[in-house]
């Protein structure tokens, strides 16, 4: 499976949950003889025993190691044998690539938390190009779902459901004016006001296709929620009254806890119109 409008992707989950690291110096020497890779800055604290690194950058010695002895700051002692022997000097990265099982179960926990955040704030957090319809409650005025651009704006004069009436970019104006610059969507559109153009009163009167959702891309915000929700998830797992269980074919059934305080805070107020 893939992850379906994720809020954040399996390489951040893993990231974040094995708490990998990465580290670049001109200070990383190589022995091959104790297997032994140093830094003269004391960079390596951050990579523990059992683990698996990648070393790029190197003259001589690039490949993925095996943490034998780790947990130091000056240096570690690889299993595996290192090619040669090479003083620092090159700019050496090292990347932690310590890989979990199951990313197929993460995936899907990752696409469920996002759905949940959506249903939590009442609004979705990727954009979608749509054709949508709205009943207006006022001529001058019309309350939208998230809306990020419009393609085509077009009313039913005549309450047929026929969308005869094409308006010009210039015959409305899309509020909060300045919604784009504080990366939020437009929720009213009203007409401009040199045009004639109103919106009619029957249900469904306007027709609007163009790009829906909070944001282009998603907020730091959301993603850090999302994070911090789906990992939250995944370690209850194996809980006594478990929040992920296996079924008796082996699949993982997936149970939503409501936010802990600290996604909650995260998450802006649910938006009081439906995503409908």
């Amino acid at each position: 499976m893939t992850i379906t409008n994720g809020y954040c992707t399996l390489d951040e989950f893993k990231h974040r949950l094995l708490m990998t690291a990465d580290y670049t110096a001109a200070t990383i020497s190589f022995t091959a003889a104790s297997k032994t890779i140093a830094d003269t800055a004391a960079g390596l604290l951050r990579f523990r025993a059992g683990r698996r690194i990648k070393i790029t950058g190197s003259v001589s010695n690039n490949g993925t190691y095996t943490i034998a002895t780790g947990d130091m700051a000056g240096s570690i002692i690889v299993s595996e044998a290192l090619p040669l022997n090479e003083a620092a000097g090159a700019s050496v990265s090292i990347v932690d690539v310590t890989d979990l099982d199951d990313d197929a179960e993460i995936e899907k926990v990752i696409t469920a938390i996002s759905r949940a955040i959506d249903t939590v704030c009442k609004r979705r957090f990727y954009a979608a190009t749509e054709t949508r319809y709205f009943t207006a409650q006022r001529a001058d005025l019309l309350f939208v779902d998230d809306l990020l651009s419009v393609t085509t704006l077009k009313t039913d004069q005549g309450g047929d459901r026929v969308y005869e009436t094409t308006w010009a970019t210039t015959d409305y104006d899309m509020l909060p004016s300045n919604a784009a610059l504080a990366g939020e969507p437009y929720l009213r559109i009203a007409p401009a006001p040199m045009s004639s153009k109103r919106f009619p009163a029957h249900a469904k009167g306007v027709e609007i296709a163009g790009s829906f959702g909070y944001a282009s891309s998603t907020p730091a915000v959301i993603k850090e929620a999302c994070l911090l929700w789906s990992m939250r998830v995944w370690k209850r797992r194996e809980a006594i009254f478990g929040v992920i269980g296996t079924t008796a074919l082996g699949q993982m059934t997936i149970k939503i806890p409501p936010p802990d305080p600290d996604v909650a805070q995260l998450l802006p107020r649910p938006k009081g119109a439906s995503l409908i």
